[in-house]
C-alpha cells in the first residue's frame, strides 16, 4: 500500500514545473525584449503552455486522483475477498457455462486431495459421484436453455469423490454469477461425513431404546400372561393328581384321560416357562457352570438336532472363568443356536461353526449387544455359533426377538426371544450379524463370575431323602387371590395332615394370624397378590410374627425372587404349577 510522500509527489512534481516554466518564461521574454524582435507569436505559444499548467492540478484533483483512490479500494476489496474465500471453512468452487472450474479455495483442496492448480481448467465432473455426474452438464444445458433450475439455489446432499477415488458425503449449494458477458456458478460445500456418522449413531440409539422399550413391554405382558395362566393350570394339574390319589382303582380308559390331563397341563407349563423365560423371570437353579463342558456334555443331543447334510465342527476353550447360571436354561440356549442355524441352512449342505471363549469387553464393544440393562465391561464368557445358512433379511432382523415371531413357515414358539429372556436374567446379552445368502453369526455374551456380576443367591429348598411318608400336623394358612389354587392347596395340606386355612389378601392374612388362638406356624403365600404385595405380606409377617415360616408360590424362578425381595428373604420357594409331592417336600424342607 503507498505512503502520503509517494502519494502526493505528483502535485509537488507539477508545482515545481510550473515554477520553473515562469522562471523560463520570464527569461526567455526578457532576452527577446533586449534584441528587438518580434514576440508576439512566442507569447501566444507561452500562454498556453501556462495555460496547460494551470489546468493539470485541477485534472489531477478532480479526476485522476479519485480514479487513483477507486483503484485503491478495488485492489484492497479484492485482497480481503480472497482472504475471506482462503480461510472460509467450507470449500468454495466457481465453474464457468461448460462445467469447466474456474476457481478452487484451499478448503476444497484440502476436501477434495485436489491442488487448484490440478483442477483448474477441468471438468468439475471429476469431483462428482457416479451418479451425478453424468447428469451435470445435462442440467447446465437445460438451465441455460429453460431457466428450470433443478439445483441452483436449492440445498442437496450427494456423494462426492476425492482425488483418491473414495466417496464422501456433501451439501451442496449453488448460486449464480454474471460477470460482464461471462456467466459463473459458485458452489458452496460442506463435507458432512460427521454429521451423518453423528446421525446414524442416534438412530442406532433411538432405535434400540424403541427395541428396548417393545421388548420390555412384551416382557411383562408375557410375564403377566404366565402368571395367570399358571394359577389355571396349578388349580387343573393339582385336582388331577388329587382325583387320581382319591380314586385308587381307575379303569384304563379313566387313567387314560387322567394322563391326558396332565399331559396337557405339562405342555402348557413348558410354555408358560419359555414365556417366563422370555420376560427374564424363569425358574432357575443358579450353580456354577463351564461351558465348554456343558457342550461336551450335549455332544448326544446336538447330534440328533442336526441333520446329517450339515458339517459341524467345535472349537472350545478349555481355560475358560466359570459362570453362574441356571444349566438347563444354558443348554436350552445352546440347543436353541444350533437348531435356528440347522434350519437356516435347510437341506442343502453346510456348515456350522460352535465357538466359546474368554473376552475381556469394553464399554464401546458391549454397546452393539441386545440387551434390557447396562452391560459392564469386564470379563465374559463367549457362545458364538456361525452358519452357512441363507440368513435373515434386514427387514426381519428388528423383529427377530418378538415372541412367536419366525422367519420360517412351519416354526413357533418363542426360540430367539426366550434365549435373550434367559441371558437377560444372567446380566448377559446377545448380537446377530446376517447377511443374505452367506449366513448368520450369533454371538452371546454371559458374565464371568471374576466379572463381579454374581447373580443373586437363594436358598436351595430342595429336600433330600424320602419325605413321601411325612405327616405334619397343626394349621397352615393359605394366602393366594385365585380361589381354586387356594381350594387345591387346601385339599393338598390336609392329605398331608394340616388344617389349612385360607385367605385371599394380605389384609385378610394378617387378621388371621393375629386372631387365631392356636398359633400358625407356616404360611404358603402367593407372590402376586392385589393390594398388598408378597413383599410387603412378607415384611409385615418379619415384623409382627418372627416365629411363622414362610414359602412363597409363583411361576416366577428363584432368581427374580432373589432381586425381587431382597434381603427379606422367605424360607422356602414352590413353583407353580406344583405337583403334591414337590408342596410335601417343601413344607417338609421348612418344618423339619
Amino acid at each position: 500500500m503507498m505512503d502520503d510522500h509517494s502519494l502526493h509527489s505528483p502535485a509537488r512534481l507539477i508545482i515545481t514545473t510550473m515554477a520553473m516554466i515562469f522562471v523560463a518564461e520570464a527569461l526567455v521574454m526578457l532576452l527577446f525584449r533586449l534584441s528587438g524582435a518580434n514576440i508576439s507569436i512566442l507569447e501566444g505559444l507561452l500562454d498556453a503552455s501556462l495555460l496547460s499548467l494551470l489546468i493539470a492540478p485541477g485534472m489531477y484533483i478532480f479526476l485522476f486522483k479519485p480514479m487513483r483512490e477507486q483503484q485503491r479500494q478495488i485492489l484492497h476489496s479484492q485482497q480481503w475477498l480472497k482472504s475471506i474465500t482462503e480461510h472460509l471453512p467450507e470449500a468454495l468452487i466457481s465453474i464457468d457455462d461448460e462445467g469447466l472450474v474456474h476457481s478452487f479455495n484451499p478448503s476444497a483442496e484440502q476436501m477434495f486431495e485436489y491442488k487448484a492448480s490440478e483442477i483448474i481448467g477441468q471438468n468439475v465432473n471429476l469431483l462428482m459421484g457416479d451418479q451425478d455426474a453424468p447428469e451435470h452438464d445435462r442440467y447446465i444445458r437445460r438451465y441455460l436453455d429453460t431457466g428450470e433450475a433443478r439445483v441452483i439455489g436449492k440445498s442437496r446432499e450427494v456423494e462426492a469423490r476425492r482425488k483418491s477415488g473414495k466417496m464422501f458425503p456433501i451439501e451442496l449449494q449453488v448460486c449464480e454469477l454474471l460477470s460482464g458477458q461471462h456467466r459463473y456458478f459458485l458452489a458452496t460445500i460442506r463435507d458432512i461425513t460427521e454429521r451423518r456418522r453423528e446421525e446414524a449413531q442416534k438412530r442406532q440409539v433411538e432405535e434400540r431404546i424403541e427395541r428396548t422399550q417393545r421388548l420390555e413391554s412384551l416382557g411383562v405382558l408375557a410375564g403377566g400372561i404366565a402368571h395367570d395362566f399358571n394359577n389355571i393350570l396349578s388349580s387343573m394339574l393339582g385336582n388331577a393328581e388329587l382325583l387320581r390319589m382319591d380314586l385308587k382303582d381307575l379303569d384304563d380308559e379313566a387313567e387314560n384321560s387322567l394322563k391326558n390331563i396332565e399331559t396337557g397341563c405339562n405342555h402348557a407349563s413348558d410354555l408358560c416357562r419359555q414365556m417366563l423365560a422370555y420376560a427374564g423371570k424363569g425358574k432357575y437353579v443358579i450353580q456354577p457352570v463351564h461351558i465348554s463342558e456343558l457342550v461336551k456334555g450335549m455332544e448326544q443331543l446336538i447330534r440328533v438336532s442336526i441333520p446329517k447334510s450339515v458339517t459341524m465342527d467345535h472349537s472350545l476353550a478349555a481355560d475358560l472363568p466359570i459362570i453362574r447360571a441356571d444349566l438347563a436354561q444354558m443348554e436350552q440356549v445352546v440347543l436353541n443356536l444350533l437348531t435356528n442355524a440347522a434350519e437356516a441352512i435347510g437341506d442343502k449342505k453346510g456348515e456350522i461353526h460352535l465357538i466359546t471363549a474368554e473376552r475381556v469387553m469394553s464399554k464401546s464393544e458391549l454397546s452393539a449387544f441386545d440387551d434390557v440393562h447396562e452391560m459392564l465391561p469386564g470379563v465374559y464368557v463367549l457362545i458364538e455359533v456361525r452358519d452357512s445358512g441363507c440368513g435373515i433379511e434386514p427387514g426381519e432382523m428388528e423383529h427377530i426377538f418378538e415372541p412367536f415371531f419366525t422367519t420360517k413357515f412351519a416354526g413357533r414358539g418363542l426360540g430367539m426371544s426366550a434365549i435373550l429372556g434367559i441371558l437377560r436374567s444372567h446380566g448377559g446379552g446377545i448380537h446377530i450379524d446376517s447377511v443374505v445368502g452367506k449366513g448368520t453369526t450369533v454371538q452371546v455374551l454371559i458374565p464371568a463370575v471374576e466379572n463381579g456380576h454374581d447373580i443373586p443367591d437363594f436358598p436351595d429348598q430342595e429336600v433330600l431323602g424320602e419325605a413321601s411318608s411325612w405327616r405334619g400336623s397343626g394349621k397352615v394358612l393359605v394366602v393366594d387371590d385365585e380361589q381354586s389354587v387356594s381350594r387345591m392347596a387346601r385339599k393338598m395340606l390336609g392329605r398331608m395332615g394340616f388344617d389349612a386355612l385360607v385367605s385371599s389378601d394380605g389384609q385378610q392374612a394378617l387378621e388371621r394370624l393375629q386372631s387365631e388362638k392356636e398359633p400358625i406356624p407356616l404360611v404358603l403365600l402367593d407372590m402376586t397378590m392385589p393390594g398388598m404385595s408378597g413383599l410387603e405380606i412378607l415384611q409385615q409377617i418379619r415384623s409382627n410374627f418372627p416365629d411363622v415360616k414362610v414359602i412363597i408360590s409363583t411361576g416366577y424362578g428363584e432368581q427374580a425372587l432373589g432381586e425381587y425381595f431382597g434381603d427379606c428373604k422367605p424360607d422356602g420357594f414352590v413353583a407353580k404349577p406344583y405337583r403334591y409331592q414337590q408342596l410335601l417336600q417343601s413344607v417338609h424342607g421348612i418344618l423339619n
